[in-house]
């Protein structure tokens, strides 16, 4: 269940919640963390909204993959912003040469302090270059 950090260690359990919402890539687990107005914007796409569109999002990106994994390196919450920086693994879904890409990653959650949505992602902005895992998934998809 969603919760709003109050303190840094309640920050490092919510990202760990967070971190399980993707790493299993069960997409049905997206509208858990995002309230349902949440903005998205990934890497240089154009910002998503809405948090049964970005469930949509979801589904489709996982489906191309056999690994997302996460892992924190360190990370700071302000008010209601919670900044990290993770490492993550990802393997392309065929990949013959079953070929893992780490890909060091900035984020940037809004986190609702209160209310229903209490401690759901209400903005997330995701920094990283995709250009790797990308590139590997149009050549898999051409094999």
């Amino acid at each position: 269940m969603a919760f709003f950090p109050a303190s840094h260690s309640e920050a490092g359990a919510w990202l760990n919640y967070f971190v399980q919402s993707q790493d299993g890539l069960d997409a049905t687990k997206t509208t858990q963390v995002y309230a349902m107005d949440t903005t998205l914007r990934f890497a240089s796409y154009p910002a998503t909204q809405g948090a049964n569109v970005i469930a949509e999002l979801v589904t489709l990106r996982f489906a191309k993959l056999d690994v997302i994994r996460h892992v924190p390196k360190y990370f700071d919450l302000v008010g209601s912003r919670l900044w990290a920086v993770f490492d993550i693994t990802y393997r392309v879904k065929g990949d013959p040469a079953v070929e893992d890409f780490s890909v060091p990653c900035a984020c940037m959650f809004s986190i609702v302090k209160e209310g229903a949505e209490k401690g759901k992602i209400k903005e997330l902005g995701i920094y990283m270059d995709q250009t790797m895992v990308e590139k590997r998934m149009e050549e898999v998809s051409r094999e």
